[in-house]
C-alpha cells in the first residue's frame, strides 16, 4: 500500500528563502526554495501530552501550533509558487513527507571542536503552493486558524515499522506517556531531483498518551500501517558528546515528527497478507 499525502493551511511565519544561480546570459535558474509555514490543530485528549507549542497557552489551551517547513528543489515549482510569497501570506500546500540524510554540526562549548553528526530531516515536499490571503497581522491569522483548525495540518501515511517501537512512560502526567518508531513509507512520486536510488522515507513516528497506551503491543517491526495525523516541530537538548575531548554539552536542534490521531495495522510483521480483522486504534 502506498500513501504520503500532506495538506497544510498556515502562513507564511518568515521571509521565504528563494535560492538562484545566474546562467551566462543573467537569467535566473532556480535551485531550491524553503518556506516555514504556522499551523494549527486541535490538541485531543488523548494527545494532551504533547510537547512545545509555539503560542503562548494562554491563547488556546486546545490547540497546538507548529511551524512546518516546506522544500522544493523543483524549478519550476519554485519560479510559480514561491517567488511572489512573502511573510504573512496565507497559503495552502499540497505535497507529500520527504526525508533527507544530512550532517548536523555542534560546536563543543569546552574546546571549540566543529562535530558532525549523521541525521534526518524531515520536509513536506510540495505538489503547489496556492496563496490565498495577502499579508495579514499574526493576530488575524491565529483567529483564522483557530476556525481553520480540523484542516490547517493533515497527513495520510503508511509504511512499515522499522523498529520495534519504544514505550515512555511518565509517572507524574499519563497524557505525556509516548510510544516512539520510525516507518518506511514508499514514495508514490519520484522527486526528480533526488538521486535515482531514493525511493523510500523515514519519518519518526510519536504517538502520546492514551493512543501511545493502546497502541503498545499491536504492531512491531515489519508491520505494515496506515497512519492519519498531523506534523509537528520540536526544539529539543540532544546531548552531544564531543568526538575530541569527550566533553557532553546541548544541542537544541529542529526536529519534524508525524503525530497520528488514529493508526491503522494493516498487516502483521509475519505475515504477507493483509490481517483479516483490521485493527484501528484511535
Amino acid at each position: 500500500m502506498r500513501e504520503n499525502y500532506c495538506m497544510l493551511f498556515g502562513q507564511i511565519s518568515r521571509e521565504p528563502e528563494i535560492h538562484f544561480e545566474l546562467d551566462t546570459s543573467g537569467n535566473k535558474e532556480y535551485r531550491a526554495g524553503i518556506l516555514e509555514v504556522m499551523t494549527c490543530r486541535i490538541l485531543s485528549n488523548k494527545n494532551m501530552g504533547e510537547e512545545g507549542s509555539a503560542i503562548p497557552e494562554d491563547l488556546n489551551k486546545s490547540c497546538r501550533w507548529d511551524y512546518i517547513t516546506v522544500f522544493s528543489r523543483n524549478s519550476e515549482i519554485v519560479f510559480r509558487d514561491f517567488t511572489e510569497l512573502k511573510r504573512g501570506n496565507l497559503v495552502r500546500v499540497k505535497g507529500s513527507l520527504s526525508t533527507r540524510e544530512v550532517i548536523r554540526k555542534h560546536i563543543c562549548p569546552n574546546c571549540r571542536y566543529m562535530n558532525d553528526y549523521p541525521g534526518i530531516i524531515l520536509y513536506v515536499d510540495p505538489l503547489c503552493v496556492q496563496k490565498v490571503s495577502e499579508s495579514i497581522s499574526e493576530e488575524d491569522a491565529i483567529l483564522i486558524l483557530q476556525d481553520a483548525r480540523e484542516h490547517s495540518n493533515i497527513i495520510h501515511l503508511a509504511g512499515f515499522v522499522t523498529m520495534d517501537p519504544r514505550f515512555h512512560e511518565c509517572e507524574s502526567d499519563s497524557s505525556r506517556d509516548v510510544l516512539e518508531f520510525s516507518i518506511a513509507g514508499n514514495r508514490i512520486r519520484k522527486i526528480l531531483e533526488d538521486e535515482d536510488t531514493r525511493r523510500t522515507d523515514y519519518p519518526w513516528i510519536k504517538l502520546y498518551g492514551e493512543l501511545a497506551r493502546k497502541s503498545v503491543g499491536q504492531f512491531s517491526r515489519g508491520s505494515e500501517i496506515y497512519i492519519r495525523g498531523a506534523l509537528q516541530k520540536r526544539t529539543p537538548g540532544i546531548i552531544r558528546k564531543c568526538l575530541r575531548c569527550g566533553e557532553e554539552s546541548e544541542d537544541k536542534t529542529d526536529i519534524m515528527e508525524v503525530v497520528p490521531e488514529s493508526v491503522y495495522l494493516i498487516r502483521d510483521a509475519d505475515s504477507s497478507d493483509p490481517v483479516d480483522n483490521p485493527s484501528y486504534l484511535d
